[in-house]
């Protein structure tokens, strides 16, 4: 009679289990097979974000031409470690094979930054890496000639009035996150500020853009 119990207790024991597996592996086929693509397709949504591209503001000039308030860009120079890697430039009508150690150098005497401190961001296992901020127009063209698959930049914009504070109140002033404060800046802020675009990008889990998946959707 003792043994008969067992048994029963034993084969119970034995159905709850696979009652248990297959509910386990029925919810893992439903999250990996069925429902997989959904899965993805929030999961990606989530991580792609939407931002402004602000647009270039204009002058304003005097009557005689002369530029009294300006828009001064500068860009920041960024990497995507990831990707870093051996490239081909084309060097006076010759494609020229560079290494990883060539590229950190040339980028370095650009940048006039140490060429150590290039190689140190280009060997990250992250996403991005920002090489320096700030630059001129002039480094900014040198570098984006070169055509690099795996250097970026982003665009940034200050104000520059040539006469300093004369006239000031006349002209008025930008802020700094780009609005206009008085005078002409604002009461002609129509005419002055352009359309913004927009761009969308892949945000990683450190919430930083990945650089190789920024995509403009309005210029």
């Amino acid at each position: 009679m003792h043994t008969d119990l067992t048994d029963k207790r034993q084969k119970r024991l034995t159905l709850f289990v696979i009652a248990v597996l297959i509910l386990f592996i029925g919810r893992l086929v439903w999250y990996q097979i069925i429902d997989a693509p959904n899965i993805n397709k929030v999961s990606s949504e989530a991580m792609v974000k939407e931002s402004t591209l602000p647009a270039i503001r204009g002058e304003i000039k005097d009557s005689q031409g002369n530029i009294l308030a300006s828009t001064e860009k500068t860009w920041d120079i960024n990497i995507d470690p990831l990707n870093v890697g051996p490239v081909v430039l084309e060097i006076d009508g010759q494609k020229v094979p560079f290494t990883k150690e060539q590229i950190a150098e040339k980028l370095a005497q650009i940048l006039r930054i140490p060429t150590e401190s290039v190689l140190s961001k280009m060997t990250g296992v992250g996403r991005f890496a920002n090489l320096k901020k700030s630059v001129s127009a002039s480094t900014f063209t040198t570098l984006k000639n070169l055509d690099i698959p795996w250097v970026y930049y982003d665009l940034k914009q200050s104000r520059h009035y040539s006469n300093g504070a004369v006239a000031g109140n006349l002209l008025g002033f930008v802020g700094s996150d780009g609005a206009a404060r008085a005078g002409i800046e604002r009461t002609h802020n129509a005419c002055l500020a352009g359309t913004d675009g927009k761009e969308k990008y892949v945000q990683g889990a450190d919430l930083i853009k990945i650089p190789s998946s920024i995509q403009t959707i309005v210029p």
